[in-house]
């Protein structure tokens, strides 16, 4: 009866045997890929030697979207490349991996879908595998780091706030964590000048998207055409640890205050006016006024645009009548005027025609 039974155990082992090498074989294409659920371990082979079986395949049904490993253990001392590739039930690839250190343990991380079908191969060149295979939600080790600068610019659509990013080397995952938001302002201490032929160096402070003053440490300041009068500009360029980019911002410079060099009144009912030349100038005003406080429905102003001219004679005026006269040079920049400060002859309030 021993015989009997200890036979019966043989064919029994036999048998397993058989049919384990037969699934294994059987599993060679994605037609024939064995399913596996979440964290079991399913046990195959694989022979590169063989044409029928140099691949194995299982099938993996995803429930709830994620990122999953794919994972081959129990591999000895590979002596030819191994590969991972990852199909979606319409046979496109959407991940793979290569083996090719002679890792005992080697994996592929793919984001799944909840609600689709995924294959995986394992193909090896070389002579015969065993090994076991897992799949299991792959847990996100952030260890790769690295920061990127806030950018400052004039143009919104160009900036971009400081952030850290921690990258995840199994699968590319990030997390971004700010550091700090970018420069949006930059404020002047002075947005308007008077042209005396020095250098003009407003104080400069510049402002996050928070409304919060970025320390003068992390940025240069240099000027442009902050000298002659007309539009001068400021800009703060970031190059430190934290910024990069650079911003502009503009201030304008006046021309000089004019002065009258001669008022007079040799003819009937008309003044004389000279100036002094402003070499730098567009152009003049000149105003005459019967209120000394140059009120405007008692004052006339006359626009003198040629640059070079240094005189005019106002005529049609009323007789033995008393005039204040003032002058000022204009920039022009663009469509806009700036003007220098009125002046007027010194020593000398008013000039009274003759009849």
């Amino acid at each position: 009866m021993k015989k009997i039974f200890s036979l019966f155990m043989a064919i029994v082992m036999v048998f397993s045997v058989l049919t384990a090498t037969a699934f294994t074989a059987n599993a060679n294409t994605m037609s024939t890929a064995v399913p596996v659920s979440e964290n079991q371990v399913y046990s195959t082979s694989v022979c590169g030697t063989v044409d029928d079986n140099f691949k194995s395949w299982v099938r993996f049904d995803c429930t709830q979207s994620d990122y999953y490993e794919f994972t081959c253990t129990g591999l000895t001392a590979p002596d030819g490349a191994m590969q991972i590739t990852v199909y979606d039930s319409l046979n496109n690839i959407v991940n793979l991996a290569v083996n090719t250190t002679g890792a005992n343990s080697f994996s592929a991380v793919t984001y799944l879908n909840a609600g689709n079908s995924y294959y995986f191969c394992v193909e090896i060149s070389g002579s015969l595998y065993n090994f076991d295979v897992t799949i299991k939600r792959h847990s996100h080790m952030f260890t790769r780091s690295q920061y990127y600068k806030a950018v400052a610019d004039d143009d919104e659509a160009n900036r971009r706030h400081g952030f850290t990013k921690t990258t995840c080397p199994s699968c590319g995952e990030y997390s971004d964590t700010y550091v700090c938001v970018y420069p949006v302002a930059i404020a002047l201490s002075k947005s308007k000048f008077t042209c005396d032929g020095a250098e003009k160096y407003p104080a400069v402070t510049v402002y996050d998207l928070n409304a919060n003053i970025v320390p003068a440490s992390e940025y240069t300041v240099s000027y442009e055409d902050n000298i002659l009068p007309g539009k001068a500009f400021v800009t703060v360029t970031f190059n430190s640890n934290l910024y990069d980019g650079e911003m502009t911002k503009s201030f304008y410079i006046n021309p000089k205050k004019q002065s009258i060099t001669y008022l007079n009144s040799k003819k009937s009912k008309e003044i004389t006016v000279k100036w002094t030349k402003d070499n730098d100038a567009s152009g003049y005003e000149l105003q005459y006024s019967t209120s000394p406080k140059f009120y405007k429905s008692k004052t006339k102003t006359i626009d003198v645009t040629k640059k070079t001219a240094v005189s005019k004679t106002i005529q049609n005026l009323k007789g033995n009548k008393k005039y204040y006269v003032r002058v000022r040079s204009y920039k022009t920049v663009g469509s806009e005027r700036l003007y220098g400060v009125w002046g007027a002859m010194a020593g000398k309030k008013y000039i009274k025609t003759k009849k």
